[in-house]
């Protein structure tokens, strides 16, 4: 299989999932009314299309990757890439963004490896050569999607981990900023995710450019605004759980 055809497989299998959610809306009275209509059909094209073209052992297929279960691992093979870069400068790009977000964030962003491997994941007698980032697996039942929320039935202990975790967190957001990148926490990106005891992990440690576009070509919409949103809460708990 060729790598741009890998590319625009995954980028049909992501969009019927943005498709087929029902709370994922683009803003365009026009296309929303048309995302209702397709909404309403009983055909679930995304789960088709993730049988058809991807092997049982994927979790996820989300906006930069596909996530399969290795293990303990998970690999996340990175089909989207810009324009016609080559896959090798790909791996360096995407290795130099990972290194910053988890210096930056040490102790809240999964450590990552980045490789080139086989994809695998694809149903195909000849994969291309993938960008891969590898990560240990999270168990995102135990650890849901982060929400200060959360915190209100949490004893004492949870909410003072949780509150130093947002603090590093927000310290972290800071060293990114010169290098124009913010981490990708936006509220309904579900990256930025609480354990049992309040530790938080990002689990998407590719950053967002400070213009609102990211490494693989796209512009999230409203991306920007929204992270932002985000660390203005964060700020705000911070203040309020320091007085």
């Amino acid at each position: 299989m060729h790598r741009s055809t890998a590319r625009l497989i995954h980028k049909a299998t992501n969009l019927a999932y943005w498709a087929e959610k029902p709370d994922w809306h683009t803003g365009s009275r026009t296309l929303d009314t048309a995302l209702g209509a397709f909404r309403a059909f009983p055909l679930r094209v995304h789960g088709l299309m993730r049988h058809a073209f991807y092997g049982s052992n994927v979790i996820a297929v989300s906006g930069e990757s596909v996530v399969a279960g290795d293990g303990n691992d998970v690999k996340k093979f990175m089909f989207r890439y810009p324009g016609t870069m080559s896959t090798d400068v790909f791996q360096e790009r995407v290795t130099e963004e990972v290194g910053c977000v988890t210096r930056c964030l040490a102790g809240i962003a999964l450590p990552t490896e980045v490789g080139i491997m086989p994809a695998t994941v694809l149903r195909s007698q000849r994969p291309p050569r993938t960008v891969v980032q590898t990560q240990r697996m999270l168990d995102l039942e135990k650890c849901p999607a982060f929400k200060l929320q959360l915190l209100e039935e949490k004893d004492q202990s949870v909410r003072s981990q949780a509150a130093r975790q947002i603090s590093a967190l927000l310290e972290g957001a800071d060293r990114l900023l010169p290098q124009g990148f913010y981490p990708d926490i936006s509220v309904n990106s579900d990256n930025l995710r609480m354990a049992r005891d309040g530790s938080l992990a990002l689990i998407d440690v590719m950053p967002v450019y400070t213009d609102g576009t990211r490494l693989i070509g796209d512009r999230p919409p409203r991306i920007v605004e929204r992270i932002s949103e985000a660390l203005d809460t964060y700020r705000r708990f911070e203040g309020k759980f320091g007085s």
